[in-house]
């Protein structure tokens, strides 16, 4: 006995017809009469007797559509979490630091089919959503997030396993005039004094530079903070002062302005980043390979 059979048998229950409940089966009614036989035959009891009005169910026939309610909805239930689970495994969920799509678009992420896999692991769905660094490690930790993508090295992450995925490097930006405007280069040390435009605590560069003025024994004067990097080049061109910025944006931002090598500040880094035990997953190592 299956599933299939049931199912029939409750149709043809329900429509007391074998010719309708064919059509709403989409099979023929030969086979539909075949399936009930064969039901009646396991059961070795009659389910229905043919009559010139239909097919009346048997006393039997009555007991066996009401204990089977209960067992179709069961097994629905059942089949629909089957598939949900199949639909899960198929699906890494990415949680991603703010900024990173500024600048960087992870394969298949906005793809209607996905990243293409190998030959050993299906077809990867993405599911992502853009948080906090923070709460991107807080969210691998409870595998709330199978990677994620963040800025920086966290200094509490040394139980990820991490991939560079993109590097760029520190910038100064500077207005025509100012002395700097024609430099090919600048460190740190060459700031200090200097009124600075930067992204604000939010971001790791802001923390960068922060610690490298310190290890010159000098903290930095800001004109302004900001979480909008376009707000640093407006305010730069209305010389409130040197930008401190990454070369990650597309366009004509620059204009009339340089951006200036900063030497000494860690480059700006997004990294790939799961659970050290996690990353021989096929899944992850698929996503991973994909970003090379």
């Amino acid at each position: 006995m299956d599933f299939k059979s049931i199912r029939c048998f409750r149709v043809v229950y329900e429509e007391k017809s074998i010719n309708r409940a064919a059509k709403l089966l989409f099979i023929t009614p030969q086979g539909l009469s075949k399936t009930i036989s064969h039901l009646e035959d396991e059961l070795s009891v009659p389910l229905f007797t043919r009559e010139k009005t239909g097919m009346e169910p048997t006393l039997q026939g009555e007991y066996f559509y009401e204990k089977t309610s209960g067992l179709v909805e069961t097994f629905d239930e059942i089949a629909e979490r089957i598939r949900f689970l199949q639909e899960e495994e198929n699906t890494l969920h990415l949680g991603i630091s703010q900024g990173v799509l500024d600048v960087f678009t992870p394969p298949g992420m906005f793809s209607r089919n996905g990243i293409a896999a190998g030959q050993n692991v299906a077809e990867i769905k993405i599911d992502w959503e853009e948080r906090t660094t923070d709460e991107v490690i807080k969210g691998l930790r409870r595998e709330q997030y199978d990677v994620g993508l963040v800025i920086g090295t966290p200094a509490y992450a040394s139980d990820f396993y991490m991939k560079e995925i993109l590097s760029k490097s520190p910038m100064a930006i500077v207005y025509p005039g100012h002395a700097f405007y024609e430099k090919q280069s600048l460190t740190v040390k060459d700031l200090e004094g200097e009124p600075l435009i930067s992204l604000n605590e939010h971001f790791s560069l802001y923390h960068n530079l922060m610690q490298r003025a310190g290890d010159y024994g000098f903290v930095p004067e800001f004109a302004a903070k900001t979480m909008e990097s376009s707000l640093i080049y407006r305010l730069c061109r209305r010389q409130m002062g040197i930008g401190i910025d990454v070369d990650i944006h597309e366009g004509n931002i620059l204009g009339e302005l340089r951006a200036v090598l900063i030497t000494d500040l860690k480059p700006w880094v997004i990294h790939g980043i799961c659970l050290m035990p996690r990353k021989e997953e096929a899944q992850i190592r698929e996503f991973f390979r994909s970003m090379e």
